[in-house]
């Protein structure tokens, strides 16, 4: 029962890998080449394929799609964009988030008309597709009273992208869901060229490791999800037997948080406790100028899991404390 991930080498979709491999699943990765600083670990990752190409070529996805039979898909493949890719390839972002995913959705409801499968389908969208969050209830981001009112170029395709597959996938008869991935961080986090900005508790650990001043912007709080919850998560809808559907009948969306607000200082604590010699302060004036960058919503609540944790029985295993000891003995196992 093998399960196909787009944009298989990215974050998630690793991440996603190891899940299944641990658990004796074979997995086929289509994306870009492995990073260098990876590829010794993937290769490591038993019952593991990858394929390279591009989720906008037909062609190639056709071939990839008849080659085999797979069982179920997660949808992974995106660009995340930030700063300065905004305003210098709009076009290439859309492309993929956008065109890409809805050629990905066809190539699946041809291949499915011609073979007779109906794999299960998980779509990737993001808490970015969210926005500020304020409209709906202040208890936490629902996925559906909580109207989402995306405000960057990635957050506006993710919410797009959803709106077209759910669609699609009703016409076309497909078994899709979308899990809507909360501020992810932890093991597989890497420099893609397809992620533009890291997560911040990436970016202290890093600068913790490397010695550097680490100053936080006086805002940096959110519902960091760490990487192996949000992956069990996405597995759970994967392989349940019955993934539900929205209220009125159509695609269901569900929450993978954390479903609780943590701060990076509540991170650096924990980091702390492994790297005694660590040095971070909040930045408390103009000349305390942040070196970790957090551009999510100050304000923001977390999203809420209970749909998901009713549904599958989905239930976050790590804590800050917990995050910090499985991320600091993943990288020093390099």
């Amino acid at each position: 029962m093998t399960t196909l991930i787009t944009g298989g080498t990215g974050f998630v979709g690793l991440a996603l890998a190891e899940h299944l491999c641990d658990r004796g699943e074979p997995v086929v990765l289509f994306g870009g080449a492995v990073a260098a600083s990876l590829r010794d670990r993937v290769a490591r990752l038993p019952q593991c394929e990858i394929v390279s190409g591009d989720i906008r070529n037909a062609k190639t996805v056709d071939a990839l799609l008849a080659s085999r039979p797979f069982d179920r898909i997660v949808h992974a493949a995106a660009v995340t964009a930030a700063g300065d890719r905004e305003r210098l390839d709009a076009s290439g972002v859309v492309s993929v988030n956008i065109g890409g995913s809805v050629s990905f959705l066809e190539a699946v409801a041809r291949w499915g008309a011609q073979s007779g499968k109906r794999p299960r389908m998980i779509s990737l969208s993001s808490v970015a597709a969210y926005g500020e969050g304020d409209r709906g209830p202040k208890d936490g981001l629902d996925e559906y009273e909580t109207q989402p009112t995306p405000l960057t170029l990635y957050g506006i395709t993710k919410w797009t992208s959803e709106l077209l597959l759910r669609r699609l996938a009703v016409v076309h008869g497909l078994d899709l869901a979308v899990a809507r991935v909360g501020p992810v961080y932890g093991p597989w986090e890497h420099p893609t060229g397809l992620r533009d900005l890291m997560s911040p508790p990436y970016q202290v650990l890093i600068a913790a490791l490397e010695g550097a001043p680490i100053v936080l912007p006086n805002h940096a709080g959110g519902d960091f999800v760490y990487a192996r919850d949000v992956v069990d998560g996405i597995a759970r809808l994967a392989f349940a037997d019955d993934i539900g559907a929205a209220p009125d009948g159509g695609v269901p969306v569900y929450n993978v948080g954390s479903g609780i607000r943590t701060s990076l200082s509540q991170w650096c604590e924990a980091l702390q406790s492994h790297l005694p010699d660590m040095q971070w302060r909040v930045s408390d004036g103009p000349e305390a100028v942040p070196t970790i960058a957090c551009p999510m919503p100050a304000q923001r609540p977390a999203m809420r899991i209970d749909a998901l944790q009713r549904i599958t029985a989905y239930a976050p295993q790590f804590d800050m404390g917990a995050a910090a000891t499985d991320y600091l003995a993943w990288i020093r196992k390099a």
